[in-house]
């Protein structure tokens, strides 16, 4: 009878180094596909002191061109990327960390956004999973459990890691039309403080020194959501979201 042998190593086709120039030491510990444009790839280093996340939109090309994308993430370990494209069309691009969730429209001009600052929190984001399926991002953490968001009724929660949500201050009317008023509870001096106002994309739309009578006008808003950051002479930080009619 006839016999086959199977060989016990396959032969390995020549391999292009497409490294982006300017990566460190760390290890790759993410690479993430557009899920509709191959030529579209977001990849992650996991190390401190390097350059962290990079983004090229010709994969496929004998020499892709790589942008650095890390922005305000220059500080933080990288574990996971994932691309995401809803249903309308709409992209976003996730990255976790060794300090929570981020997300940014298009990391090459907005900053990146932490995401569910009560959920997830400061968790280490090891793994991020996008199923096309049905639109869902899947994301594991190391210590805190795992999520799922649905993308289709994503909507970036703009809470900087350093201004986590707080009940401890509040704006009102809310929504607002001209004007907010802010209060404090107790114990939080609030005097020569200093504020800016940051819309969903992650652009800081206002800044200035907090009024004595810690009103402050909205009118020159579009409307939308809003997102106030507050930081006293104690450097201590505290935010808020208000809807700016």
């Amino acid at each position: 009878a006839a016999t086959s042998t199977i060989p016990r190593f396959q032969p390995i086709p020549n391999l292009d180094d497409i490294t982006p120039s300017g990566a460190g030491a760390g290890v790759v510990s993410s690479i993430a596909v557009h899920p509709t444009n191959g030529d579209i790839v977001m990849v992650s280093y996991s190390n401190y002191g390097i350059t962290n996340i990079f983004l090229t939109t010709n994969a496929t090309a004998a020499s892709p061109s790589w942008t650095n994308i890390e922005r305000n993430l220059s500080d933080f370990s990288v574990r996971s990327v994932a691309i995401t494209e809803s249903t309308s069309g709409t992209e976003l691009y996730y990255v976790g960390t060794a300090r929570g969730l981020y997300a940014s429209e298009d990391p090459t001009s907005l900053d990146w956004v932490m995401q569910a600052p009560n959920d997830i929190g400061l968790a280490v984001v090891s793994g991020l999973r996008y199923r096309t399926a049905d639109s869902t991002l899947l994301i594991g953490t190391h210590g805190n459990g795992m999520f799922e968001a649905d993308i289709d009724s994503v909507t970036l929660t703009n809470i900087d890691p350093e201004y986590l949500a707080s009940n401890q201050i509040v704006a009102y009317p809310n929504p607002a039309v001209s004007s907010i008023n802010l209060t404090a509870d107790n114990g939080i001096n609030l005097n020569d403080a200093q504020f800016n106002i940051v819309n969903i994309s992650g652009q800081v739309v206002k800044t200035g020194a907090l009024p004595a009578n810690r009103n402050i006008a909205v009118n020159e808003l579009s409307s939308g959501i809003y997102f106030l950051r507050i930081t006293n002479t104690e450097n201590q930080k505290f935010s808020t979201k208000f809807v700016k009619r």
